[in-house]
């Protein structure tokens, strides 16, 4: 009787000692859920950097990509948005993308009327502009001189206008990434996806190994076969999520979106509208100078 007694016991100890066991697995367990929880972002959302709130949240994951000229971004970013006016279509918050429409929601002949009241002399950056603002010393090339009709403009805004004197010591390696490639001997999709990489290597342009990139929308001009740069951002690969940072276009908004990953991100830029006409080659999406596959 007395050892059934003590072999109760002994089981109703393991019992309890198991229980208790569990349950801080239990409890471990949902702690480690929470802390997912918490670390966890919302992705395919966009904001326009319009408050001090959002520019302080972002600024810091450019530093920590050691790009270029963070504080003169910055700089551009408080001046565009405190220059518009309320109904321009900048949003304040993160919103979901798919209640941006590209055509639509940003009133940009009315963005562009109240830079110019207030910037008669100056210009304002394009896409390009913006992104090598931040990529420059991620970028290396040679003495490059030459550039075409597609760039003509960027280049004579950078030689004469003193908000672009940052980058303006390094026009050389601009036009050595952005200027149009000759199509004259590409017959095939892939080789048109490669045209820029290639040229790039013919000119000596190099990207520094970094969580950051060059994004460059390529696309073909059917009235003179060249390829050519038609849109760019910058991409930071965070843990979790993509972070993409644009100006999405001349006198438009300055745009920071969250992906889950970079084949979000080309979706999101192929809902954007770069040519009417007739190409023989489809767009292409370049990070660095990596074709980004779908």
């Amino acid at each position: 009787m007395k050892i059934r007694k003590l072999l109760i016991c002994v089981c109703m100890m393991a019992a309890l000692t198991g229980c208790s066991s569990n349950k801080e697995n239990k409890d471990e367990n949902n702690n480690d859920n929470s802390i997912l929880e918490e670390n966890r972002v919302e992705v395919n959302v966009y904001n326009n950097l319009v408050t001090e709130t959002e520019q302080n949240e972002i600024k810091p994951l450019l530093q920590n990509a050691q790009l270029s000229n963070v504080d003169t971004f910055f700089s551009w970013v408080k001046d565009f948005n405190g220059t518009m006016k309320e109904d321009v279509g900048l949003v304040e918050k993160w919103t979901p993308l798919k209640d941006l429409n590209y055509d639509t929601t940003y009133k940009n002949d009315e963005m562009a009327i109240a830079w110019d009241e207030t910037h008669e002399q100056q210009g304002d950056a394009n896409s390009r502009i913006a992104a090598f603002l931040l990529m420059d010393g991620l970028i290396e090339a040679p003495e490059y001189e030459e550039y075409g009709s597609y760039i003509l403009m960027d280049m004579e805004q950078i030689e004469t206008d003193p908000m672009f004197e940052k980058i303006k010591p390094d026009m050389y390696k601009y036009s050595a990434v952005f200027d149009e490639v000759d199509l004259s001997i590409v017959k095939t999709q892939e080789e048109f996806d490669n045209a820029f990489p290639d040229a790039w290597a013919k000119r000596g342009v190099t990207f520094a190994a970094n969580k950051a990139a060059l994004i460059n929308v390529v696309v073909q001009s059917p009235l003179d076969n060249l390829a050519f740069i038609a849109h760019s951002g910058v991409r930071i690969q965070e843990d979790t999520y993509v972070l993409f940072i644009e100006k999405v276009d001349y006198c438009n908004a300055y745009q920071v979106s969250r992906f889950e990953d970079e084949r979000a991100l080309v979706e999101e830029l192929r809902r954007r509208t770069y040519l009417v006409g007739d190409e023989a080659f489809d767009m292409v999406v370049l990070a660095n100078d990596k074709v980004i596959r779908m």
